[in-house]
């Protein structure tokens, strides 16, 4: 499953805003410097999607805010019902 994020580095907390504009809105507190916020964005999903970091990767845009998200085994159903938190 594919995913774009929008990120927002530098933020006072991480977290999932949620989905705008066809991207889930992400905000992390890292800095966008030696792959600390991509690191954070992976960290924060993998929280919230409540699996293990080695399943999401980043295909594209490792040095924009604007990403594309690989996430392995989990279907589009399951994805967007646990951003939403259900």
């Amino acid at each position: 499953m594919k995913l774009t994020v929008k990120l927002q580095p530098r933020a006072r907390n991480n977290e999932i805003i949620g989905v705008k504009e066809g991207m889930v809105w992400v905000r992390v507190t890292a800095p966008p410097v030696d792959n600390q916020a991509n690191g954070a964005l992976i960290a924060c999903l993998a929280k919230k999607l409540d699996i293990p970091k080695s399943r999401i990767r980043i295909v594209t845009g490792t040095q924009s805010r604007i990403k594309v998200i690989e996430i392995d085994g989990i279907t589009d159903l399951e994805l967007y019902a646990k951003l939403k938190g259900k």
